[in-house]
């Protein structure tokens, strides 16, 4: 995966609003472990990964929602659990739960 600064840097040179999404805490179990980082377009276009799957439809969502509309923060905390649940939309279940880290990061 990539790291950070390659990441930021792809999405400043878009020269687009982009939000840049960090897991930052998993209880149980998880696609992903803590660190794991993606960037977010208001086109759907992704670069990285935070676990795939619904999870990860989840959390860009949530992203989107953040660059559509203008009144939202521009840092957020959200908790996606991987419950039964949740789970069998996609098949898998994991059965824990992640928290993620959203910042909307601008160059204008």
């Amino acid at each position: 995966m990539k790291n950070l600064i390659n990441l930021f840097n792809e999405g400043l040179r878009a020269e687009v609003p982009f939000v840049l999404v960090t897991v930052v805490d998993v209880c149980g179990s998880a696609p992903q472990s803590a660190g794991a980082r993606m960037i977010v377009f208001a086109d759907k276009t992704i670069i990285g990964t935070v676990g795939g799957g619904c999870v990860e439809g989840e959390v860009i969502q949530e992203a989107i929602k953040m660059l559509v509309y203008n009144n939202e923060k521009e840092i957020k905390i959200i908790k996606v659990d991987l419950t039964d649940e949740i789970g069998n939309k996609d098949g898998d279940i994991c059965g824990g739960s992640m928290f993620f880290l959203l910042e909307k990061i601008s160059n204008n």
